[in-house]
């Protein structure tokens, strides 16, 4: 990643590939007095971390696995600022995990789920060498909710009639994922 600023100051990126749960040094520059944001921005999580002395750098450690566009905006003593063009930084899962197991454990399946009283899906997840960070909740393709703590449950209240396809999908600390075994109620 490179921002120049006024002056001519330079800021370059140190490398671009993190496995989950490993640091990753994103920003480093020897150059004068300056103060640095940094700024993570995905889907999940904004960061936003200042740096008053040089070299600037940050150690980042994460146990989310995807893709992330991290930028550096430099300011300097007179407020002028330039931001970085976007680095693309692909987080992984840590080689030999283990991924989490799930299975949704109410309703049962094929089970009558009334729209007006909805029902609580609930799940049980576990993993072998970490730990699951949070189960979510789906009706198809829609997420419904998640939580991440056990006992796993979601309380849904279905909008539409017909039959539904929940899944769970259980996320351990090292960045796998595991979709449970589809459970199919009819909804009326």
């Amino acid at each position: 990643m490179a921002a120049t600023v006024p002056r001519g100051r330079r800021y370059r990126r140190a490398c671009a590939t993190s496995h989950v749960g490993q640091s990753f040094q994103h920003l480093r520059s020897s150059q004068g007095p300056q103060r640095v944001w940094n700024r993570f921005q995905t889907i999940v999580a904004v960061g936003k971390v200042a740096f008053t002395t040089a070299p600037y750098s940050f150690a980042w450690t994460t146990s989310v696995a995807g893709t992330f566009a991290i930028t550096a905006k430099a300011v300097d003593n007179d407020f002028a600022a330039t931001t970085s063009q976007p680095v693309t930084v692909n987080v992984v899962a840590a080689p030999n995990n283990v991924p989490p197991t799930v299975k949704i454990t109410a309703p049962k399946n094929n089970a009558t789920v009334y729209r007006i009283f909805g029902t609580t899906i609930k799940a049980e997840a576990a993993d072998a060498n970490g730990r699951v960070t949070k189960v979510e909740f789906s009706a198809g393709t829609t997420l419904l909710g998640s939580d991440s703590a056990a006992p796993y449950s979601f309380s849904w209240r279905p909008s539409s009639t017909g039959n539904q396809v929940l899944t769970a999908n259980a996320y351990d600390d090292d960045g796998a994922v595991t979709t449970s075994a589809p459970v199919t109620v009819p909804v009326r």
